[in-house]
């Protein structure tokens, strides 16, 4: 009924294709076992289906203010997906 963060989790994923993630390098997650869980999950954008827009559950409008105040207090003039990923990894809850 709305998007949380796990859903923007798996947008980061998506946008970002799982093999330019350093997840090999940095994890000691088991890849196969996440692949066969999780990777129906994780569409190229171009198999998306079109929906329509769901409105954000405050946990994701938790992460993404933070995202915006780390951006504000550097100053950054642009965000990436990145920027999302680190706001959403950050939150000690998820």
């Amino acid at each position: 009924p709305d998007v949380r963060p796990e859903n923007l989790f798996f947008g980061v994923l998506r946008a970002t294709e799982v093999d330019a993630l350093p997840l090999r390098d940095v994890s000691r997650a088991d890849l196969e076992r996440y692949s066969e869980e999780v990777g129906a999950r994780v569409r190229a954008i171009a198999e998306r289906v079109e929906r329509p827009e769901l409105p954000l559950h405050p946990d994701a409008e938790v992460a993404i203010a933070a995202m915006l105040a780390d951006a504000a207090e550097r100053r950054r003039d642009f965000l990436t997906v990145y920027d999302l990923l680190h706001a959403l990894l950050r939150d000690d809850r998820g």
